[in-house]
């Protein structure tokens, strides 16, 4: 493996870039940077992808964590899409901002559902929600118009 070690050292020495490597190694036949199906599971250290920068769109599916996930400080220009997360720990999503709509259905929660401090610019619609524990709505602090 003496041509991964020359490798490495040519990108410590900033003569090569992890980028050009990447590109070079796992661009795919349509043009993608295809870094799918890889198996880090016996991996004892952690899996660090920060700052990066995405020119088009950034698929992120199908992921099995023994650990943690961190998803944090997201700047999207186009929709975000998250769906069927299965969780055995909490679910924590905080401080986002939404210039579009947020949607959020489907969701069964065997702990408790906690919601607060919102601001809605648009309409705010709670439909078909069933809970076994105690439900408390709490104060509406404004609202031009309730409905129902």
């Amino acid at each position: 493996m003496r041509e991964l070690e020359i490798i490495k050292e040519m990108i410590n020495k900033r003569k090569l870039t992890k980028e050009e490597v990447l590109k070079h190694l796992f661009t795919n036949n349509v043009g993608d940077l295809d870094l799918a199906d890889l198996d880090f599971g016996s991996f004892g250290g952690n899996i660090i992808l920060t700052g990066m920068k995405v020119g088009n769109n950034l698929y992120q599916s199908s992921f099995i964590v023994k650990g943690d996930l961190y998803q944090e400080n997201y700047k999207v220009n186009g929709n975000v899409y998250r769906d069927c997360y299965n969780v055995k720990g909490n679910l924590s999503q905080r401080y986002n901002i939404v210039e579009g709509n947020l949607y959020q259905s489907g969701q069964e929660v065997k702990g408790n559902l906690e919601q607060g401090n919102h601001i809605i610019k648009g309409n705010y619609t709670a439909k078909n929600i069933e809970v076994e524990g105690k439900a408390d709505i709490g104060k509406l602090i404004k609202s031009k118009k309730i409905v129902g």
